[in-house]
């Protein structure tokens, strides 16, 4: 009979952890998608995209406007749509596994990741101008260090909707599997620049990032850590569990 639930437990448990795997691997490949393959990004005017210090002044002034607020609009819709792929897509498929109330757990991953998308792209706007020029200036004159404190911090945010969808969709252990999730997008964030320092060309310091190759492998990490990490501290949970019990039932039955 133990044996028998034991069994079930497992089997339940490996699909379980199958169906993460794949919705947080799945997510942030659609993430990747829509930042690099969708006409989400804000252009200057066609007239402004050439100016440079032989065009009149009221076109460089115009440029010296824009340039920002562009940079700003896409920074924020980029890391939006990224927040609502890796919010909506990880509880679509994980509600698609047999979740209870399915409409209303992928309303929530929907929400939760355009909330905390549009969020990292704030966070990310506002701490890139303060480590550029700003308060945290002088923070630190290495490069890949400013960097890392800025793809950790908009990483970890970005995982928040990833992290509430594990936390929805599991039982036991939600939320130290949870908690693995954020930290595993905030370690995928951190090795970023540290990755991309041996390539200069692949590093551009803009952010968001621009380019195949650098999205790729932050999102890529993103992916990956965060469908590892929570079911490797889960599996040990387990294991610990198993055993209690397994000494528990081998107790004679008269012993206290």
């Amino acid at each position: 009979m133990n044996a028998s639930c034991e069994q079930s437990s497992a089997t339940r448990g490996s699909s379980a952890v199958a169906r993460w795997s794949i919705a947080a691997l799945l997510s942030a490949a659609v993430a990747w998608t829509l930042v690099n393959f969708t006409p989400i990004q804000f252009r200057l005017p066609p007239e402004l995209r050439s100016v440079d210090m032989y065009s009149p002044p009221e076109l460089q002034a115009q440029q010296k406007e824009l340039v920002p607020i562009t940079l700003w609009r896409t920074c924020i819709a980029e890391l939006t749509f990224a927040g609502l792929s890796l919010g909506g897509v990880s509880t679509l498929l994980i509600a698609g596994a047999g979740t209870r109330s399915r409409l209303r757990f992928v309303a929530v991953g929907i929400f939760t990741g355009l909330a905390f998308g549009f969020l990292a792209g704030q966070i990310g706007w506002t701490l890139r101008a303060a480590l550029a020029t700003g308060s945290l200036s002088t923070l630190s004159s290495d490069p890949i260090v400013r960097e890392t404190l800025l793809y950790f911090v908009v990483s970890l945010t970005l995982g928040c909707p990833l992290a509430i969808a594990y936390y929805l969709a599991s039982g036991k252990q939600a939320g130290q599997g949870a908690i693995a999730v954020l930290l595993a997008c905030g370690l995928a964030g951190a090795i970023v620049p540290i990755a991309a320092a041996p390539f200069p060309n692949m590093l551009t310091h803009h952010f968001p990032p621009e380019g195949l190759g650098l999205s790729g492998i932050w999102f890529g990490l993103i992916g990956c850590l965060a469908s590892l990490l929570p079911n490797a501290i889960g599996s040990k949970a387990k294991d610990v569990s198993l055993a209690t019990v397994a000494e528990s039932t081998s107790q004679p039955a008269g012993e206290v």
